[in-house]
Protein backbone atom coordinates (compact mmCIF):
# COMPACT_ATOMS: atom_id res chain seq x y z
CA UNK A 1 0.00 0.00 0.00
CA UNK A 2 0.99 3.64 -0.27
CA UNK A 3 1.14 3.98 3.49
CA UNK A 4 3.54 1.03 3.79
CA UNK A 5 5.76 2.53 1.10
CA UNK A 6 5.71 5.88 2.89
CA UNK A 7 6.82 4.35 6.20
CA UNK A 8 9.38 2.07 4.57
CA UNK A 9 10.94 5.08 2.86
CA UNK A 10 10.98 7.05 6.12
CA UNK A 11 12.49 4.07 7.95
CA UNK A 12 15.29 3.70 5.39
CA UNK A 13 16.03 7.41 5.61
CA UNK A 14 16.25 7.27 9.42
CA UNK A 15 18.44 4.15 9.27
CA UNK A 16 20.78 6.00 6.92
CA UNK A 17 21.03 8.96 9.32
CA UNK A 18 21.60 6.71 12.31
CA UNK A 19 24.25 4.63 10.53
CA UNK A 20 26.05 7.87 9.66
CA UNK A 21 25.87 9.11 13.25
CA UNK A 22 27.04 5.74 14.54
CA UNK A 23 29.94 5.68 12.08
CA UNK A 24 31.00 9.16 13.21
CA UNK A 25 31.28 7.85 16.77
CA UNK A 26 28.06 9.02 18.40
CA UNK A 27 27.69 6.61 21.36
CA UNK A 28 24.05 7.45 21.92
CA UNK A 29 22.72 5.85 18.74
CA UNK A 30 24.31 2.40 18.66
CA UNK A 31 21.57 0.66 20.66
CA UNK A 32 18.75 2.54 18.91
CA UNK A 33 20.26 1.71 15.53
CA UNK A 34 20.24 -1.97 16.52
CA UNK A 35 16.54 -1.81 17.45
CA UNK A 36 15.67 -0.17 14.12
CA UNK A 37 17.81 -2.63 12.18
CA UNK A 38 16.07 -5.54 13.94
CA UNK A 39 12.70 -4.08 12.98
CA UNK A 40 13.92 -3.66 9.40
CA UNK A 41 15.10 -7.29 9.22
CA UNK A 42 11.76 -8.38 10.69
CA UNK A 43 9.84 -6.44 8.03
CA UNK A 44 11.98 -7.91 5.26
CA UNK A 45 11.35 -11.45 6.50
CA UNK A 46 14.97 -12.16 7.50
CA UNK A 47 14.15 -14.10 10.67
CA UNK A 48 17.69 -15.12 11.59
CA UNK A 49 19.12 -11.61 11.31
CA UNK A 50 16.07 -10.12 13.01
CA UNK A 51 16.48 -12.39 16.04
CA UNK A 52 20.22 -11.81 16.24
CA UNK A 53 19.78 -8.06 15.97
CA UNK A 54 16.96 -7.88 18.54
CA UNK A 55 19.27 -9.73 20.94
CA UNK A 56 22.10 -7.34 20.09
CA UNK A 57 19.82 -4.35 20.73
CA UNK A 58 18.90 -5.74 24.15
CA UNK A 59 22.55 -6.24 25.06
CA UNK A 60 23.65 -2.81 23.82
CA UNK A 61 20.76 -0.98 25.52
CA UNK A 62 21.45 -2.78 28.77
CA UNK A 63 25.22 -2.20 28.66
CA UNK A 64 24.68 1.50 27.96
CA UNK A 65 22.24 1.81 30.85
CA UNK A 66 19.28 2.84 28.70
CA UNK A 67 16.62 1.12 30.79
CA UNK A 68 13.63 2.36 28.76
CA UNK A 69 15.26 1.27 25.50
CA UNK A 70 16.16 -2.11 27.00
CA UNK A 71 12.48 -2.47 27.90
CA UNK A 72 11.43 -1.48 24.39
CA UNK A 73 13.89 -3.91 22.78
CA UNK A 74 12.60 -6.79 24.94
CA UNK A 75 9.01 -5.82 24.19
CA UNK A 76 9.52 -5.57 20.43
CA UNK A 77 11.43 -8.87 20.37
CA UNK A 78 8.61 -10.49 22.33
CA UNK A 79 6.07 -9.18 19.82
CA UNK A 80 8.17 -10.51 16.97
CA UNK A 81 8.55 -13.91 18.60
CA UNK A 82 4.82 -14.25 19.20
CA UNK A 83 3.61 -12.89 15.87
CA UNK A 84 6.24 -14.07 13.40
CA UNK A 85 8.12 -16.99 14.97
CA UNK A 86 5.22 -18.44 16.98
CA UNK A 87 7.42 -18.98 20.04
CA UNK A 88 5.12 -17.92 22.88
CA UNK A 89 7.36 -19.30 25.64
CA UNK A 90 10.39 -17.25 24.57
CA UNK A 91 8.14 -14.26 23.93
CA UNK A 92 6.78 -14.43 27.49
CA UNK A 93 10.36 -14.43 28.78
CA UNK A 94 11.10 -11.22 26.87
CA UNK A 95 7.78 -9.63 27.86
CA UNK A 96 8.67 -10.42 31.49
CA UNK A 97 12.06 -8.75 31.06
CA UNK A 98 10.35 -5.75 29.46
CA UNK A 99 7.95 -5.52 32.40
CA UNK A 100 10.86 -5.66 34.85
CA UNK A 101 12.62 -2.82 33.03
CA UNK A 102 9.46 -0.73 32.76
CA UNK A 103 8.78 -1.25 36.47
CA UNK A 104 12.33 -0.27 37.40
CA UNK A 105 12.04 2.80 35.18
CA UNK A 106 8.78 3.72 36.94
CA UNK A 107 6.51 3.31 33.91
CA UNK A 108 3.59 1.83 35.83
CA UNK A 109 1.00 2.83 33.21
CA UNK A 110 2.98 0.95 30.56
CA UNK A 111 3.17 -2.13 32.82
CA UNK A 112 -0.59 -1.98 33.41
CA UNK A 113 -1.22 -1.58 29.67
CA UNK A 114 0.95 -4.60 28.80
CA UNK A 115 -0.76 -6.70 31.48
CA UNK A 116 -4.20 -5.80 30.09
CA UNK A 117 -3.13 -6.53 26.52
CA UNK A 118 -1.72 -9.95 27.39
CA UNK A 119 -3.35 -11.81 30.31
CA UNK A 120 -0.64 -14.53 30.08
CA UNK A 121 1.77 -11.99 31.58
CA UNK A 122 -0.02 -12.41 34.91
CA UNK A 123 1.83 -15.72 35.34
CA UNK A 124 5.27 -14.31 34.44
CA UNK A 125 7.28 -13.84 37.66
CA UNK A 126 8.52 -10.35 38.37
CA UNK A 127 11.94 -9.59 39.80
CA UNK A 128 10.71 -6.19 40.99
CA UNK A 129 7.61 -5.76 43.09
CA UNK A 130 5.94 -2.37 43.19
CA UNK A 131 5.27 -1.33 46.76
CA UNK A 132 1.87 0.19 47.41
Amino acid sequence: TNEEKKYTKASKKMLSYMRSWNKSGNPNVTHTLAILEAENFALSGDRERACRTYEKSITLSSLCGWLHDTALAHERYGEYLVNEINNKEKALYHFGKALDCYREWGATAKVEHMMKQNPDLQRVPSKIEISQ
